[in-house]
């Protein structure tokens, strides 16, 4: 699975088989690369929200978020960020520098990203 702020299905653009951390992922938005044959369409991966790898811990249990999705936590974080917490969280890790210094990265979702990170009373 991958964590996205929606359920959609992603495939793999540029799968690196010696790091499968680093693989590019694009969605359907993205389909005419499918068509152009630029990427493996075989391997579909679906995405799930945050909150339901939340779900399945138990509330009372304190979870730690550590993710390292070159500039897209943004996106993976939007939703969670937004609604009311189910758990408690007092840590979020992150390469924050990639956020903040790559403007092309999520821009719909980098301001809301850094305001919900502020109101819910996170800190760099």
């Amino acid at each position: 699975y991958a964590v996205s702020d929606r359920y959609e299905t992603y495939y793999p653009k540029q799968m690196k088989y010696n790091n499968p951390g680093d693989t590019v992922m694009v969605n359907d938005e993205n389909s005419l690369a499918l068509t152009q044959g630029k990427m493996n369409n075989t391997v579909k991966i679906r995405s799930i929200l945050l909150q339901d790898i939340l779900d399945i811990v138990p509330r009372s249990t304190p979870v730690i978020i550590k993710m390292d999705i070159q500039g897209f936590e943004c996106k993976a974080l939007s939703e969670f960020l937004e609604n009311e917490k189910t758990h408690f969280v007092p840590y979020i890790m992150l390469e924050n520098t990639v956020i903040c210094k790559n403007t092309n990265l999520c821009p719909e979702y980098k301001t809301k990203f850094l305001s919900g990170l502020e109101k819910s009373g996170y800190k760099p």
